[in-house]
């Protein structure tokens, strides 16, 4: 039962709603009700699955169902994500559906050192492709603290597919 967040079944546009949201814990809720989650738990007590989420989180507040299912999503998104986080400098990357924009993702630890150094400008990153000018310390701590993704710009595929070609 230990692993049982690693058991769940989640639907891909789930886990992509949890990973670009700016407000994880209101995606973790709407996951944890949806029909498909809980008939997979439908054979586990509620005890049973409070019993679990305890051992496996430092005192969480478990008052329903629903609290334990979200807490088993919220454990099963975040192994997923660490496994798709690159490691070892690999830098991930957002591009905006409509425009084509590209946007070099930098984490936490780096966006705080980026700001010291004043090297780039960083931007607050959106779920609806929109962004924002980080103009303060203030502003990059808020951004870390509301789970947004910051970014750096980079520029249009479309700049960028045509520059390679040019070079070749």
């Amino acid at each position: 039962m230990d692993y049982l967040h690693r058991e769940i079944f989640l639907e891909e546009e789930d886990i992509q709603t949890v990973l670009e949201s700016g407000r994880p814990d209101e995606a973790f809720s709407a996951i944890a009700a949806k029909p498909y989650v809980i008939e997979q738990f439908m054979a586990d007590s509620f005890q049973t699955l409070k019993d679990v989420v305890s051992r496996l989180c430092d005192s969480p507040d478990i008052n329903s169902r629903h609290d334990a299912l979200m807490y088993i999503v919220w454990m099963a998104v975040r192994n997923i994500k660490e496994r798709l986080t690159p490691r070892y400098g690999e830098a991930g990357v957002k591009i905006t559906r409509e425009e084509g924009f590209v946007w070099l993702l930098v984490p936490a630890e780096k966006a705080r050192k980026l700001w010291a150094s004043d090297a780039f400008a960083l931007y607050r990153l959106y779920d609806d492709d929109s962004e924002s000018i980080i103009k303060s310390e203030m502003d990059l701590e808020s951004t870390i603290e509301g789970g947004y993704q910051i970014g750096i710009e980079v520029g249009f595929v479309s700049a960028i597919g045509y520059a390679a070609r040019m070079k070749q």
